[in-house]
């Protein structure tokens, strides 16, 4: 699997009505729940919550 630049900044902000796997699929991070272990479960997201992006391929 080859994943495509990322983007998104770096940090994300969590708008209105975003799920984990809405901000993964915008921005090419399907590893967010590992780089942001302060994140539970997937479902443990608000909006206005700050997360660490990161779109490498380390974990391919």
């Amino acid at each position: 699997m080859l994943l495509q630049a990322c983007p998104c900044e770096e940090f994300y902000v969590v708008k209105a009505g975003e799920t984990l796997h809405s901000v993964s699929a915008k921005c090419n991070a399907p590893f967010i729940l590992i780089d942001n272990p302060q994140i539970e479960e997937g479902d443990d997201i608000e909006e206005g919550d700050v997360f660490r992006l990161d779109c490498s391929q380390k974990y391919l």
